[in-house]
């Protein structure tokens, strides 16, 4: 069906902590991701950019897990489309969203800047300001707890599609001034996940 294609991106070894943070790539519209984070130990999870809530529920239904959290990194229609509805089916769940984009994102509560931090799963995530995309693009940055993390954090979270483009190369210095104001973050960090870029 529609949602059929669900990826478990593994985060944790088998040494881990425990309270290990795992990743369920969902696939949504027609080329679009949405990026669950799971927390098995408690039972919780949080969801980045929900395109469409239905993906979003069953893999939640599946894994009889309580969603807490949207972290949204822009406004655009296929990254916030299911926020409401999945706000409605757990009213308890708080919104991020970047300062820049109040009043375009539905459901907004929380409004990072720079520098800000957010926690899920007894993991903290800087938030670091990465416009190109949008002019208020942010992402959320979750450093490895582990070295066998490194590989699949490079594919964890915000508009995940690898490489920034020919946009962030064409603007190769304003952009590594930026990636390096967020706190030292180098922009050759390998778990540095950078925006998919949209010439339109």
């Amino acid at each position: 069906g529609q949602w059929s294609h669900v990826q478990r991106l593994h985060l944790t070894s088998d040494h881990e902590s425990s309270h290990p943070m795992q990743i369920y790539r969902l696939s949504a519209l027609q080329d679009n991701y949405i990026f669950l984070l799971h927390d098995p130990e408690q039972h919780i999870a949080a969801v980045v950019d929900p395109a469409v809530a239905d993906p979003v529920l069953q893999q939640l239904l599946h894994l009889k897990a309580n969603l807490v959290a949207i972290f949204n990194t822009h406004h655009h229609s296929d990254h916030v489309g299911g926020n409401l509805r999945l706000r409605q089916q757990f009213p308890q769940l708080v919104v991020y969203g970047g300062v820049e984009d109040r009043g375009r994102i539905p459901g907004q509560q929380v409004f990072l800047q720079a520098g800000d931090r957010v926690q899920f799963a007894d993991r903290e995530a800087e938030v670091l300001f990465i416009p190109g995309h949008t002019r208020a693009h942010i992402a959320y940055y979750f450093p490895p707890q582990q070295p066998m993390e490194l590989e699949n954090y490079s594919v964890a979270i915000p508009c995940l599609q690898g490489a920034v483009g020919d946009y962030l190369k064409a603007h190769r210095r304003s952009n590594d001034d930026i990636l390096e104001s967020n706190s030292g973050v180098a922009r050759s960090d390998p778990n540095l996940v950078r925006p998919r870029v949209h010439l339109k």
